[in-house]
Formats: structure tokens, sequence, C-alpha cells
């Protein structure tokens, strides 16, 4: 099965196609607005293939259907794919990703043909805006960008070291005023463990006793956030003293691993280290 150049799509991910012939249109049932709480219409449907289970989104923000749509898979982390350009925000992306997760029973019901499109809208549950991810653009007083020569000083921590589903980047207090006193981490807001540094595809997490997330969080779902907020908890005193010792061997070694992420193999600087001690027997 061929794979899609689609920055929502995790390498090992496979291809839900988001074609639907003629006969496929009559097994979907649209679902507005107003009874899921998403701003898009959004289509379930009994399964037509040999795709995984799946929903339909409308790819724009109509108030009446159209067959301009692409894929979310009915998975506890869902995910989107598309051949072409997903129109709506990652905002409105992690809602419908939000309203999968809560009616993921209902809909794999529909999908496997145990329950008719009249009792799927009677089970399905509304999702509330409240409980949406939400965060403001930036913390306070964090709008210094990140400069080529920051580059040198980002302790990148791949998902290996940390069960995450993202990679993550330490880094010392260079900011030198007390403004910026809080230690943070940022984070990348994909799933890709190669992907190039830029301000537009990381966002911050402050290392405190109650961490804050801020900025685009881009693809990721409920379920990835709430797993960094939890390993920036448990690993708190370790990051915290990077922050300000900026030790980058001895902090990644310490590390507690928190998701189930076994990551890709990719050679970072745990394995640099090893590898040197092998270079140079009995050296520490």
């Amino acid at each position: 099965m061929k794979k899609l150049p689609n920055k929502l799509l995790s390498p090992k991910d496979t291809v839900i196609d988001d074609y639907v012939d003629d006969d496929g249109i009559l097994l979907m049932t649209n679902v507005h607005q107003d009874d899921t709480g998403l701003p898009i219409i959004v289509w379930a449907s009994m399964k037509m293939s040999g795709s995984g289970p799946r929903i339909k989104v409308q790819n724009n923000y109509l108030k009446k259907p159209t067959y301009n749509f692409f894929s979310v898979s009915i998975e506890e982390n869902p995910k989107a794919v598309s051949k072409k350009k997903i129109k709506i925000t990652n905002q409105d992306l992690r809602a419908v990703f939000d309203w999968v997760i809560l009616n993921k029973k209902c809909l794999m019901d529909v999908w496997n043909g145990k329950i008719s499109s009249m009792d799927f809208v009677r089970a399905m549950k509304k999702v509330k805006i409240r409980d949406l991810l939400k965060f403001p653009d930036e913390l306070p007083n964090d709008r210094r960008e990140i400069t080529e020569d920051d580059m040198f000083i980002l302790c990148e921590v791949q998902q290996k070291r940390t069960g995450l589903s993202s990679v993550i980047y330490m880094f010392p207090n260079f900011f030198h005023d007390n403004d910026h006193n809080i230690p943070r981490i940022k984070v990348h807001n994909n799933y890709s463990s190669t992907d190039s540094i830029q301000d537009n595809n990381l966002f911050t997490v402050t290392v405190e006793d109650e961490p804050k997330v801020t900025g685009n969080v881009g693809i990721l779902t409920r379920k990835d956030i709430n797993e960094i907020v939890e390993f920036v908890n448990v690993n708190k005193e370790v990051l915290q003293e990077h922050w300000h010792e900026d030790d980058d061997v001895h902090t990644v070694k310490l590390l507690k691993k928190v998701g189930n992420n076994p990551g890709d193999d990719i050679f970072d600087i745990l394995d640099f280290v090893d590898n040197m001690k092998k270079a140079t027997p009995g050296k520490d």
C-alpha cells in the first residue's frame, strides 16, 4: 500500500484512502455541527473497503454537505490522512480527534454494522468546546525566536529515550533575564523523529509544579499532551537541573520514560558517548 507525503501521517502509519465512490456515499451518514459540537460536518459509515475503521471529515466550513473530505482513523490516537491539502485548522482537527475518542464505541458499532445510523445519532455524544485543547500562543515575555546559534545549545531527546510521541528539546537558560526564570522545554508538534527545528513546529512546556503548555501543538492529541506533561512532572528535578547546569549527557541518562513509543533507531548523544567509549577503552 502506497504512502503519502503528508505532514499529518506518521512514517509508520498505513494510508487511509480518502476516496469514496457513488455507492459508498449511500452508506455514509453526515452529522452536522449542531449535533457534534464541531465546526465542520463529519460522516460516519459502515465498512466499505479494506481500509481500517475511519470517518470522513468535510474539508471546509460549509453548513451543507459536500463531497470534499478527508479521513480520520477511529482509534485511541486518531490520525488524519488526505491526498489533498487539509483546509481546516489544527485546532479544529484536534477537536475532531477528541470527538472520535469520545464516540469511539458507537462509531465502531456503525462501522461493523451493529447499529443503524439512527441509533448512532441517538448514542453519539456532543463534544464540549471547553474540553478541547486550547493554549495561548506564547508565554508572557517568551517572544524570543530560536536562532541558528541556539541550534548548538538545544539538546535533542529522541522518542526512544522518553517513550513520548514527539521529540523534545532541552536547553539551558540562555535568556539571561528575570522574565525567563521558569525552566522550560520545547516539543515538536508532529510525530517525526527527523523534522528540522523551526519556530512554527515547536511549542513550549514549562518545567514547574503545574506545567503550562503554550504555542501551536500541531497534530498532537490530548493523550500526547497529557503524556508530555506527565513526563515533565516525573522528570521535573532533572530538567530543572539541566536548565541551570546544562549537562546534556548526564541529564539524558537520568530521564525516566513515561510513554510506550519505542521510537526510531536514530543516532543520538548517548549513542555517540557509547561509541566514543568503545573507541577509547578504559576511558570514562
